[in-house]
């Protein structure tokens, strides 16, 4: 449900995963209130998931917030020249002001590793390339504004889904070829 934070979707999470769900994604990180309830709402949501009757897989989709320390333009510099609203040109200084600190991405991290869930980050992966002004990465070609990921954002977010899956196969082929005394125990991190 979009711009919906947890503290909805906990409530009618029912109605939106079907009983028979494989896989479920979760991405708030841009709908979570820190200093307010939605931890404790993302947290039962989550334990609600962990233990339906089918047992999905989940993996915590984590996209990242652009907003400058002390301010809420989410719009960045430019002309909208794009049907799509992308704005056009390169970023400029303003654009560029936004700092690696996401509160609501690292408390629904800190849940993640409590329980054992596995997430992807696009902060983790591409902060440093999205502040060197990359050309392989560039900012208003990955994000659609500061709030929002664009479609190579998204695309981005589906091939580290596809790549965290990947390995979780690979391990289970491991696992079932190694005995037990040697197996490695290792908690999920949020890549």
């Amino acid at each position: 449900v979009p711009a919906s934070g947890p503290s909805y979707m906990e409530h009618c999470l029912h109605w939106h995963v079907g009983d028979q769900a494989d896989l479920v994604l979760l991405e708030y990180a841009v709908n979570f209130e820190p200093g307010g309830d939605d931890a404790s709402s993302f947290e039962r949501m989550l334990r609600k998931l962990l233990t339906m009757p089918s047992r999905p897989a989940v993996i915590i989709v984590n996209t990242m917030e652009l907003m400058p320390p002390n301010g809420n333009n989410l719009h960045f510099t430019g002309p909208k020249e794009f049907m799509d609203g992308y704005s056009a040109g390169p970023p400029t200084e303003e654009d560029m002001n936004f700092q690696y600190p996401a509160a609501a991405e690292d408390a629904i991290n800190s849940l993640a590793q409590y329980y054992s869930v596995p997430c992807i980050s696009l902060r983790n992966a591409l902060f440093h390339e999205l502040k060197q002004r990359s050309r392989e990465y560039p900012l208003k070609q990955v994000f659609h504004d500061r709030h929002h990921p664009g479609a190579w954002g998204h695309s981005l977010l589906a091939q580290m889904v596809v790549h965290r899956l990947s390995d979780a196969v690979d391990g289970v082929l491991v696992d079932d070829a190694a005995p037990a005394s040697v197996l490695p125990m290792a908690a999920p991190s949020c890549m």
